[in-house]
């Protein structure tokens, strides 16, 4: 069963925006069909009548959410152990984010910091006080996956809080 990542902020993502008109629509109406029937996991043979695709152009589209994680295969006894790599938010009520554990969120720390060479992404401090930074916050529906993550000083990640990047910049306009 292919599961489907809905979350509040979904159609303004940089993400799914990112994505090719067909594959944009192809998750639009993914999500229409999922919020219809209140679940995570839409009936893709509806969703590919519905997109009027040819079957090479659905294919393509679907492995681009695939491959952007907005859709992945696994099923409800699955989800625990995907959460890290495919969090979820559930469509209806507040997200709940599904936490790496102490040693997995130091691992993935340690791995993000070598990355991004002991440097903040967003002011170029380098060293000192670093924090693992959730590019698209949790609360509004980010997950936990490498490319969600980035390297920010103290003071940056602090000041950033939970607002989205734009937010951010927006009000620190010298330091983004």
């Amino acid at each position: 069963m292919d599961w489907f990542r809905l979350y509040g902020d979904m159609p303004s993502d940089p993400k799914v925006q990112m994505m090719s008109a067909k594959a944009h629509a192809l998750a639009a109406i993914a999500h229409a069909i999922a919020s219809e029937n209140r679940t995570c996991y839409p009936n893709w043979q509806d969703v590919a009548k519905k997109s009027g695709l040819s079957q090479d152009e659905f294919m393509c589209a679907f492995d681009e959410l695939v491959s952007n994680g907005i859709v992945f295969d696994g099923f409800p006894s699955l989800l625990v152990l995907l959460a890290d790599d495919y969090p979820l938010a559930p469509m209806f009520g507040p997200i709940n984010s599904a936490r790496p554990s102490a040693s997995a969120w130091a691992s993935i720390r340690t791995r993000i910091f070598k990355r991004d060479d002991y440097t903040c992404t967003y002011c170029g401090t380098r060293g000192g006080r670093l924090e693992c930074d959730h590019i698209v916050p949790i609360a509004k529906g980010g997950g936990h996956d490498g490319s969600n993550l980035t390297t920010s000083c103290f003071r940056c990640n602090r000041s950033k809080h939970s607002k989205s990047l734009a937010e951010w910049r927006s009000l620190w306009p010298a330091i983004g």
